[in-house]
């Protein structure tokens, strides 16, 4: 049986997960899609979904393996970091200042993105 695998741009098209960053060259905060702004999250997502398209299921170690993608491309990384707090702070202290990466955003939410990663994810399994 032929197996059709995923390539980076049906990747980059198709998932979908927005979260803020701050944009150097805009010098704004902007919304970006995670599956268009990092070469190596794109790759690694690349060969774990097709990892499993292969396999014709969610492989066992499917959330552990993104939880390191995911982790690997955007946590703790400067460039990918907003600072908040709250509106017109008297003293910035660590109770109303918080830098936050791109791998927070998405963790804040992981239950909801591993679902819906896995819901997408299926409809290509179930196609073959």
């Amino acid at each position: 049986m032929k197996v059709k695998l995923l390539s980076k741009e049906e990747i980059s098209k198709n998932f979908k997960w927005n979260v803020y960053y701050w944009d150097f060259s805009k010098k704004s905060i902007v919304e970006t899609n995670i599956f268009q702004t990092s070469i190596s999250f794109l790759e690694d997502c690349c060969f774990l979904f097709n990892d499993c398209i292969v396999r014709g299921k969610i492989i066992k170690d499917f959330e552990r393996r993104l939880e390191i993608a995911c982790f690997a491309a955007y946590g703790s990384k400067y460039e990918y970091e907003i600072s908040m707090t709250r509106v017109y702070p008297t003293v910035i202290d660590n109770e109303t200042f918080r830098k936050i990466d791109i791998n927070a955003q998405i963790k804040m939410n992981w239950e909801i993105f591993v679902r819906e990663i896995k819901r997408i994810l299926l409809t290509y399994i179930k196609e073959e």
